[in-house]
């Protein structure tokens, strides 16, 4: 399935598409390269470390918001904040830079780079439904904007591959510093195969994981022995001693089977949803990105019990993804 407004911003542009766009031979050549650094098992492993840093600092952002509250818990909408939280990760992963999403004021360029991703995927939606050879005249300021956030999304790329260069020459001792160096440093794809992919990739591992986050921590608030019990298998976990934190992961089946069961339906919008929509499942490389998040959500639960006032099923719509038509307010207490 074809984003038009994403390719044809390509195409204006004069970038190349990445493994959300392309088919054929071009898809299966990329894909088989980006395999080895965003999902196989060796790659994962290298960056979780990245995650589970901006998990504990969201974590120190929550604790210190309740602190300012005398009733020792905060109650909250929590979409903007996921929203930011996701973003700062799937960043980190990507690029291996901080953005300082969760510090009380982000610096201007961080803001200009959230921005550009929020205004890419609320003008994406609308821009679904119209064939591509209108797009351009059907809402002039729409198609201006989206083509406006996708320009800063590649300039932030561009800025981090000069910073990844400027290391190298440096000389500096070698270290992780991310996907996309570590692509760089392979030279198995084109640099401008790099950029496309990497760009694509941080639109596909913001909402598809800061949703699927909202909604289990909503079905974990209204579902307490549940959240008791994930809680007691990270524990668990880490009372076996300090192990690679892929190693943690894979050793909590119940907290990885309750993100299952709220991230396939999310995902999956994305594509059943769509007019043109063909296939009855979305790849299952998005999926995989928005499987980044049991290293966010497992610090989150170790610090905090979640409660909810509603017990119903959350009314969803479709915006690019499946969305909350209202997003619930979750309470958070600390856990002494």
């Amino acid at each position: 399935m074809g984003i038009e407004s994403w390719i044809a911003h390509r195409r204006l542009r004069n970038h190349k598409c990445g493994i959300f766009l392309l088919n054929g031979e071009e898809w299966r050549s990329d894909r088989l390269i980006l395999n080895k650094e965003v999902i196989s098992p060796a790659g994962t492993r290298k960056f979780l470390p990245f995650l589970n840093t901006v998990a504990q600092d969201f974590v120190t952002l929550m604790h210190r918001r309740i602190s300012k509250n005398t009733r020792r818990s905060l109650t909250i909408d929590l979409y903007s904040d996921l929203f930011r939280f996701t973003l700062e990760a799937s960043s980190y992963a990507l690029y291996g830079e901080r953005l300082g999403l969760l510090e009380e004021s982000p610096n201007t360029e961080s803001q200009r780079f959230i921005s550009a991703v929020e205004t890419m995927l609320r003008t994406t939606l609308p821009l679904l439904f119209v064939p591509p050879g209108l797009m351009r005249w059907v809402n002039t300021k729409l198609w201006r904007d989206h083509i406006e956030a996708w320009d800063t999304i590649f300039k932030h790329a561009d800025k981090c591959i000069q910073n990844i260069y400027q290391e190298f020459c440096l000389g500096q001792p070698r270290k992780y510093s991310g996907i996309m160096a570590e692509l760089l440093m392979q030279a198995e794809l084109p640099l401008d195969s790099i950029k496309a992919n990497i760009t694509e990739f941080t639109a596909g591992g913001v909402d598809t994981t800061a949703m699927p986050l909202l909604f289990t921590l909503f079905e974990l608030a209204r579902n307490p022995s549940v959240q008791t019990a994930i809680r007691r298998e990270i524990a668990e976990a880490e009372s076996q001693g300090p192990r690679e934190l892929s190693k943690v992961l894979n050793s909590m089946p119940l907290l990885k089977s309750t993100l299952k069961e709220t991230l396939s339906p999310t995902a999956c919008s994305v594509w059943v949803s769509h007019p043109h929509a063909q296939q009855p499942s979305p790849p299952r490389l998005w999926l995989r990105l928005a499987g980044w998040i049991p290293a966010q959500a497992a610090p989150v639960l170790r610090n905090f019990r979640i409660d909810t006032v509603s017990k119903a099923d959350i009314k969803t719509v479709f915006g690019f993804i499946l969305m909350p038509e209202k997003p619930p307010l979750l309470t958070f207490r600390p856990i002494d």
